[in-house]
């Protein structure tokens, strides 16, 4: 389907801002690579930190919206056959490993030190919330009568923050288009160290 020349823009500055970072790369070159003139891309943005604002604020969008909540997730926990959602997600990783997302996340790990707007995403979708939602999930456990080996959120935190390394791992290995197999087996392996090693529940991984 032909996308309009505001979606196109967005696209290609995506793919840009992700390869060259946002100092280095110009409105002009932006238009350059659509096809346009630069005046053309004043039609649709005042500016290149417009562009990079409604870029990182259409991801953190559709985070928002993909996000578990926590009655989902317990009410997946309770069905039979439930595995953690991690599993879900390698599954989709290893089928499509060419996602759409490398770039955002090439754009996160390098602006998340210069520009807020960044770091705040980074902070509350990949850090924040996973760990949230972990905890939610455990406190749940707990109080169908499950012993906890630790407090819920330490074991939170010990689940989701090797998973947010490990996947910047893997989106840094498909972006220099590398096999990320072996990435993804270190995740599959964690997810399952943590739930039968650790928890000591049994999933269908």
């Amino acid at each position: 389907m032909k996308i309009n020349t505001k979606e196109k823009i967005l696209e290609t500055a995506t793919h840009l801002f992700a390869k060259n970072g946002y100092n280095g790369v110009s409105v002009r070159a932006i238009a350059r690579a659509v096809g346009i003139t630069e005046g053309s891309i004043y039609n649709h943005f005042v500016s290149k930190e417009e562009i990079m604002n409604e870029i990182l604020d259409r991801h953190g969008k559709e985070l928002a919206r993909f996000m578990p909540t926590n009655s989902a997730l317990i009410e997946s926990f309770e069905k039979k056959g439930w595995k953690p959602a991690w599993a879900t997600r390698v599954e989709m990783m290893e089928k499509s490993p060419e996602s759409s997302d490398v770039s955002i996340i090439l754009i996160l790990a390098n602006e998340q030190y210069r520009l807020p707007k960044a770091r705040h995403i980074v902070m509350k979708y990949y850090i924040e919330e996973p760990v949230r939602i972990t905890y939610e999930l455990l406190r749940h456990i707990q109080s169908k009568g499950k012993t906890l080996p630790a407090d819920a959120m330490t074991l939170a935190r010990a689940y989701q923050y090797p998973i947010y390394g490990m996947v910047q791992e893997y989106e840094m290995v498909v972006s220099v288009g590398e096999d990320p197999a072996p990435v993804l087996e270190k995740i599959k392996a964690h997810i399952e160290f943590f739930w039968k090693g650790i928890m000591k529940l049994d999933y269908n991984a």
